[in-house]
């Protein structure tokens, strides 16, 4: 359970480019490098020991509420989701235990050995300060080591330990009597592999075929902007062959940057680049005397940095002919130098600096084509050299950027960075400005009139002015009731001279809230459409429903359900994860026309004084935003709403869904121009019957029912068919589709193509024709699963089986598969002839999971039942049919060359012989979790009171998997074997719910973990008891009874400075639904700092 981690936002998750971590005796500091299209920014996390199981984090001058786990357990939960969301390369990882004390070292570095053992971490940079060799030189084996990084060992504790002729080193330096040791690391082993694969086909024939421009066009087509570079490298011939190509680098973002240190000769250029899959990378352009250093490791001869990062934004671009997302031209000053900024500008050469780049960009064949366009800087002119050379019909949002740090700007002015005033009135006369949609400048003062800024223009608007007076808002009103295309001006002002000549000009508000917010409304003539202006001087707050889920809950929406009444709106939300599908509604209720709350389960929100189609049209955007794949169906039902809250709605809805795709949208009592306005954005549609027939020569598969009351169809938009062939067919190319075929089949060129493919994009591949189909087989690609859950739902009568994937690059899918008449269907579309979906499931589970040979994180296999088949479960009646999908399964996994690599396997079953069925199967060494779910649906675990399930495990804990695994839970089955009969001792840690507990169990567990040195946490629930004053006997007196029903013990292991620690609670304690909770034991191993047997030194003074 991640907990500062949450803090971070999943865009600075996936931009961790550098972790450091110091360990003190009472809090773990950790230092998080951060990078973003504008800058490169830290974020410290400090978590604080409050006393022995009490911990509190801070997270950027936020403090948590206090945590019961040890600081240390903390730090890890969070370390452990930083290292596994990690994807790119870490340019350093540092790990500094010496403020620490010695058992938090050895703590941290044997879990850094599990993290990193689950996962391939790269990095550049590893440095260990503080450590043993054998700790650091441990933990450098886990990382990486296709390519060589440096490590770094500082003040180790025995550098005499170190012997350089360890495998693998290269490039050796012990300085200061070993307190300083460098060393590089190169697996040789990785290197041989590659050389003797580089030998065994011919160099004539690898050149002839990448060589081939046909071969190479196949191959770019795969390839984005840096391994189209790495390409070119390769020799002069494929680079020659590149070029002529021109391959579309597949460019999203990219960002140049230019920043000065305290002093002038000290400035330096920053480019970051993000491609269209994800992949990013930042260079630095610095000069240090006769030498230009790239990101402060290469360097080349030569005095001007400039010229060669400019030389090289040049060549980047120089083949980017489809629209990139954003441009991001930024001159950043330090605080310090902020008052001075505009002086310094000249002696900077920024101008000159806009006037290269405004001259690389019309250099062009064509204007680059950006959607956005973002510049900071002091002046306009230096704006327009670059703004001037944009492609005009692309670009539709130009944003002005305060030239300083960008955390600071956004955190409010935080530093007291100054007003800066910008002036747009010569900005404003170009085509670019006249034919943007968006303007921002959040931070950036305009001085600049509003009647001289030109923005009527505009769609929507975001800025901040100097001032607003009462005529302003009279020549805005006026204006923007012409406008056909505004849609929101929002306009941020430090001064004001609006007083009550405003009422005499545009006439009285329809309401006033109080003396700081007023409301007018005014109709746009020969329209049903009003402009709402709201005059507004207290701070704006958003406490809408989205704030109520997590980003990953966000990002998990694949189903969206909306229903309007003449009160409140419905919003239901499907989301995905690998057990189930998970619902939540929220309403959107109306109290008068301009006051909302919002209903969110049992959570109701302040009153907010929006209308409640407004509050919840802005939750649908933010909600549709962080959406990233396809969703799966959008339903919409007008049936008990309003005629205009409809049309207000559609609106909303067609402008949010032109970014987003979605399988199948569903409407009614709509107009069919309303649905189909917005069902152009997905696949297969349904929409009301009136006025459909002019509609019809755009629609397929057009399907009318109940005398035209249902309607059904897909579009098929020919006009994106026809470009899709013009790109998909060179003209003039004179090839033949045999040719085509002998290099697609052709092993090599295979290979190249899948490096780069994970599972959906290989089976979409293989369906191609047989020959390629026979070549990806031979090849047997990485399909890259992460997880991988089978779910059986009441297998009996209506039930289904339900598969999830999700892969390494973050895609999922799920299907599901169920019998309906006489054809098997899957995902509620596909059907195929035939009546055994079970055998058809297992078949895609077999071949999906075939060649998977590097370890997954988790796999399922689960059955999920209702109430109503929950007893029949229990009794067996419906066991033997989950007993046969297991059994199944368990073949399919057989079947594999090697057993399957998990991390983590999951299981929900009433029977442990089922369970063996797929554990037995399991890689034994790979294995490092097991759990077992109560078999019911997941979510209602949580909130529902379910009987109690027995569940045996005595033959189960015979198994390899089950004696080599470190952690296993049991939150909600009742375990009935004895504890001595369960051969638990070897676990790291256990969360498990046994039937009962005695005295004599709880002795065998003290005795045997002092012998234990794995095990760090055990914590057993019971629902009966049997322990009695004859414990005291067995173990001991307790160091403390805090009540009749809590008791607490150390015991120190032998010949070390670590104790067992024992807490007994047996309270009376009940859930929310007045449940009786299982009573709890826990026995946790901890330093000697951390019980009260720790004496400080007299020189000391801990107050708490």
């Amino acid at each position: 359970m991640p907990y500062a981690y949450d803090y971070l936002t999943d865009q600075q998750k996936s931009s961790i480019m550098g972790i450091e971590f110091v360990t003190h005796a009472d809090f773990i500091k950790v230092i998080l490098k951060l990078t973003s299209s504008l800058e490169v920014y830290f974020h410290t996390i400090t978590y604080i020991k409050l006393d022995t199981v009490f911990t509190t984090f801070v997270f950027e001058n936020e403090e948590s509420l206090p945590i019961q786990l040890n600081f240390v357990d903390v730090f890890l939960e969070d370390l452990e989701m930083m290292l596994k969301d990690q994807t790119t390369v870490l340019s350093y990882f540092h790990v500094r235990c010496s403020r620490g004390t010695v058992e938090d070292c050895a703590k941290i570095c044997e879990m850094l050995e599990m993290i990193l053992n689950s996962r391939i971490l790269r990095v550049n940079g590893v440095q260990f300060a503080g450590t043993s060799v054998a700790q650091a030189m441990s933990l450098v084996t886990y990382f990486d080591q296709s390519a060589p990084f440096t490590v770094r060992l500082i003040d180790v504790v025995d550098p005499e330990n170190f012997d350089s002729s360890w495998n693998g080193l290269s490039e050796v330096e012990i300085k200061n009597n070993g307190l300083s040791i460098t060393f590089k690391v190169a697996n040789p082993t990785v290197q041989s592999i590659n050389s003797k694969k580089e030998k065994s086909v011919s160099e004539i024939v690898a050149r002839t075929v990448l060589e081939n421009r046909l071969s190479m066009e196949i191959i770019l087509g795969h390839l984005q902007c840096f391994d189209i570079e790495s390409l070119r490298k390769v020799n002069r011939g494929i680079r020659k062959c590149v070029d002529l190509i021109k391959p579309n680098p597949h460019i999203g973002t990219y960002s140049i940057c230019f920043y000065q240190r305290a002093n002038i000769d000290n400035s330096r250029l920053r480019i970051y680049i993000k491609l269209e899959n994800g992949e990013f990378k930042d260079f630095e352009y610095l000069m240090d005397g006769n030498q230009v250093y790239l990101s402060e490791e290469n360097s080349f001869h030569g005095t001007n940095h400039k010229s060669m990062c400019l030389n090289d934004i040049e060549k980047t671009l120089k083949y980017q002919m489809e629209c990139i997302k954003e441009l991001i031209i930024f001159y950043k000053c330090t605080r310090h130098l902020s008052e001075n900024f505009d002086i310094l500008l000249d002696e900077w050469g920024t101008a000159d600096l806009s006037r290269r780049i405004g001259d690389i960009l019309k250099g062009r064949g064509s204007p680059l084509k950006t959607k956005k366009f973002s510049m900071g800087s002091s002046s306009q002119m230096e704006i327009m050299e670059i703004l001037s050379a944009i492609d005009t019909h692309s670009l539709k949002t130009i944003e002005l950027l305060y030239p300083s740090e960008q955390q600071d700007a956004m955190k409010n002015f935080y530093y007291n960075v100054i007003e800066w005033p910008f002036q747009v009135d010569q900005l404003s006369e170009i085509v670019q400005w006249k034919n943007a949609e968006h303007l921002i400048s959040k931070y950036l003062t305009l001085t600049t009139p509003i009647p001289e800024m030109n923005i009527e223009n505009f769609v929507n608007l975001d800025i901040l002015v100097k001032t607003l007076s009462s005529e302003d808002v009279l020549y805005l009103k006026t204006n923007l009731l012409k406008s056909s295309k505004f849609q929101k001006f929002k306009i941020s002002f430090q001064e004001s001279t609006i007083d009550e000549s405003l009422h005499n000009m545009i006439g009285e508000p329809y309401r006033n809230f109080s003396n700081v917010k007023s409301i007018w409304y005014f109709r746009i003539g020969n329209t049903n459409d009003y402009i709402h202006i709201v005059l507004d001087t207290r701070k704006n707050q958003m406490p809408y429903a989205c704030e109520n889920l997590t980003n990953q809950q966000k990002s998990q929406i694949n189903g969206i359900r909306i229903e309007t009444y003449d009160d409140n709106i419905k919003l239901n939300l499907k989301l995905d994860s690998s057990l189930v599908e998970i619902g939540h509604t929220i309403s959107y209720n109306k109290f008068g026309s301009f006051v909302t709350t919002v209903q969110f389960g049992n959570k109701e929100s302040p009153l907010i004084e929006l209308n409640y189609v407004d509050v919840f049209l802005e939750d649908l955007e933010m909600f549709l935003k962080h959406r990233k794949s396809v969703l799966r169906f959008l339903d919409v039902n007008f049936y008990y709403g309003t005629v205009e809250d409809c049309s207000k709605i559609c609106k909303r809805l067609e402008k949010i869904l032109k970014s987003r795709r979605i399988i199948r949208t569903l409407f009614s009592e709509t107009t069919v121009a309303q649905a189909t306005s917005i069902a152009k954005y997905s696949n297969q549609k349904a929409v009301d019957p009136k006025n459909f027939e002019k509609l019809r020569k755009r629609l397929e598969q057009v399907k009318t029912e109940h005398n035209g009351r249902y309607i059904s169809f897909e579009f098929a938009d020919r006009s994106v068919r026809s470009k899709r062939l013009q790109k998909e067919i060179p003209t003039n190319c004179g090839l033949s589709e045999s040719v085509a075929r002998t290099v697609f089949e052709t092993r090599l060129t295979m290979q190249l193509i899948l490096r780069h493919l994970q599972c959906f994009d290989i089976d979409r591949l293989r369906k191609v024709n047989r020959g390629i189909r026979e070549c990806v087989s031979l090849i047997k690609p990485n399909p890259h699963i992460k997880t991988y859950c089978i779910s059986t739902f009441r297998l009996e009568g209506s039930g289904f089986l339900r598969t999830y994937i999700g892969l390494e690059n973050g895609k999922f899918k799920d299907f599901r598969h169920c019998k309906i008449g006489n054809k098997v269907r899957v995902s509620g579309r596909n059907s195929f002839p035939g009546a055994d979906f079970v055998s058809m499931c297992l078949n895609d589970m077999e071949n999906t999971l075939n060649y998977q040979m590097e370890c997954i994180k988790e796999l399922i296999v689960c059955y999920e039942c209702t109430d109503a088949y929950f007893e029949s479960y229990k009794n067996h009646t419906r066991r033997l049919a989950s007993a046969d999908l297991f059994r199944r399964i368990g073949d399919s996994l057989r079947k594999r060359e090697t057993p399957l690599k998990t991390r983590k396997f999951t299981t929900g079953s009433g029977s442990q012989m089922e369970v063996m069925e797929v554990l037995s199967a399991i890689d034994s060494h790979s294995l490092k979790i097991i759990e077992f779910l109560y078999p019911t649906y997941q979510h209602l675990i949580e909130n529902k009171h379910f009987g109690e399930l027995p569940f045996q495990v005595d033959q189960l804990s015979e198994t390899n998997q089950w004696n080599n695994a470190e952690h296993l839970m049991s939150k909600y089955l009742t375990i009935t074997t004895p504890i001595h009969e369960m051969n638990i001792l070897h676990f790291v840690n256990l969360e498990i719910i046994v039937k009962t507990i005695s005295s004599e169990d709880v002795a065998y567990m003290r005795t045997n973990l002092l012998n234990s040195s794995k095990f760090q946490k055990y914590k057993i629930s019971f629902r009966e008891s049997t322990i009695d004053g004859t414990l005291h006997t067995l173990i001991g007196e307790p160091y403390r009874i805090v009540s009749d029903f809590k008791k607490v013990w150390y015991f120190r292991i032998q010949n070390t400075n670590v104790y067992i620690h024992i807490v007994l609670d047996t309270r009376d304690a009940k859930d929310r639904k007045g449940n009786l909770k299982p009573k709890l034991i826990t026995f946790t191993r901890v330093a000697k700092e951390d019980t009260p047997f720790f004496e400080l030194p007299m020189n000391q003074l801990v107050i708490n």
